[in-house]
């Protein structure tokens, strides 16, 4: 029987011949495919020509290297964050240092434009200091608080030591200054409790004034005393 090809014929069968053609080429990169990914189960993969653009793969988690190096940069960031908070908070004995180096140095100016007696009393027991203007009137002499401020918990006044070398370490001291500025020679120790960190240096004249590492005395001898009290304890109030 002979078979006539009509156009309609010929069209249908290049149409299969073109589907045929297309389902090896989709069969062959299945299988390459599969061997590039190491599918354990070839069976459940579909094939689709959207599905056939290669995708990166997406790590999940971090190497411990990662993790060793990301802890170390946080401890590094937390421990310079705290330092720095802590010096806000709670002043270094630096800090505080300078502060009683002003605080002597207010009294010093505030004597010679008042023209009058200003006294800068110690409180060894509960750690703070006050400068205290003494005036006379016609009702005698009165004596008015002009600064007052405490030591941070971290310092605290461990003893003074006068020109004579002599120790004070209790009670109340008190430091004059005349109405042309004139005190006398002191050395004011300050530390955490235990060991002395500054030194702040005060001299007779001109206010000068400075801070020394550790403990330094200027005295004219090596004489200690325990428990002295001060010849202008009736200053403090």
């Amino acid at each position: 029987m002979l078979l006539t090809l009509t156009p309609k014929l010929l069209e249908k069968k290049a149409s299969s011949l073109s589907i045929s053609i297309y389902r090896e080429e989709l069969y062959s990169q299945k299988k390459s495919w599969e061997l590039f990914f190491h599918v354990s189960e070839p069976s459940k993969v579909r094939l689709h020509p959207g599905n056939l653009i290669m995708k990166p793969k997406h790590r999940r988690g971090l190497t411990l290297v990662e993790i060793i190096v990301v802890v170390s940069i946080l401890g590094l960031l937390i421990s310079m964050t705290v330092s720095s908070l802590m010096n806000l908070i709670i002043p270094s004995v630096s800090n505080t240092s300078e502060k009683l180096k002003a605080a002597l140095f207010f009294c010093y100016q505030t004597a010679i434009l008042s023209n009058q007696t200003v006294v800068l009393t110690i409180d060894f027991e509960n750690n703070k200091y006050k400068a205290i203007r003494i005036q006379r009137t016609e009702k005698g002499l009165e004596k008015k608080v002009i600064l007052e401020s405490g030591m941070p918990i971290n310092t605290k006044f461990m003893s003074i030591t006068d020109i004579r070398g002599i120790k004070h370490e209790t009670g109340f001291f008190s430091i004059p200054f005349t109405h042309t500025g004139i005190a006398e020679d002191y050395n004011i120790h300050l530390g955490n409790g235990s060991n002395v960190s500054k030194t702040v240096q005060l001299f007779r004249y001109n206010g000068r004034i400075e801070i020394k590492n550790g403990e330094e005395d200027r005295t004219s001898g090596a004489q200690s005393e325990q428990n002295t009290s001060n010849d202008l304890e009736g200053y403090e109030e």
